[in-house]
């Protein structure tokens, strides 16, 4: 497994986009439609997710 901002976030079931994703409006909108195909909450109720913006 890669973690390059650390495990905290897979060991909370935390889901959020890195710091370039939440800087770049058009990244942010990538990351939102990205969370939204893959529908992990629908699987996985207890995910917590962050929005980018």
């Amino acid at each position: 497994m890669a973690a390059p901002w650390g495990i905290n976030d897979v060991v909370n079931l935390e889901v959020k986009p890195t710091p370039y994703f939440k800087e770049l409006k058009e990244l942010a909108k990538v990351y939102e439609e990205w969370i939204t195909k893959k529908n992990w909450k629908a699987i996985w109720q207890n995910f917590y997710i962050e929005n980018a913006n």
